[in-house]
């Protein structure tokens, strides 16, 4: 199944890549360059997972998802915080969780896969517990 992803993100070599891989992967992409953009799209589009850089030209990417998390119309969205440029933190961990050396767009194909097959499994326990009481 199609599922919407909403990539939020600035980074030149992310928005080139990713979008690309997903559509092939089958899915529908749409891309926001900011937070306020992000926090549009998402309202109108409803998507299926957010993705968002954690640093954006006007806010960090910590705050968007805060953001879409107060709003009734978005505040169910799966979302996903990741680091659009690859680097490496105190003591020499990575950070944001990339893998030294891997590079970023094929990481991050790889978090948005595992992010919507856990959405689809959490959504197919809550089906079954949902015909179980008989609801449906």
């Amino acid at each position: 199944m199609k599922k919407r992803i909403l990539l939020v993100t600035h980074e030149a070599g992310v928005v080139q890549s990713v979008p690309v891989n997903l559509r092939l992967a089958g899915h529908r992409v749409f891309v926001a360059g900011c937070g306020l953009d992000a926090i549009k799209k998402a309202r109108n589009l409803l998507p299926d997972l957010v993705v968002v850089d954690a640093t954006l030209p006007d806010m960090d990417g910590p705050d968007v998802i805060d953001m879409l998390r107060c709003l009734p119309s978005t505040g169910s969205l799966p979302t996903m915080l990741f680091k659009g440029r690859p680097g490496t933190g105190p003591g020499g961990m990575p950070e944001g969780g990339l893998e030294p050396g891997a590079p970023a767009s094929t990481e991050l194909l790889e978090r948005v896969a595992l992010a919507l097959l856990r959405e689809e499994t959490e959504a197919g326990h809550l089906a079954a517990q949902a015909r179980e009481m008989g609801v449906v």
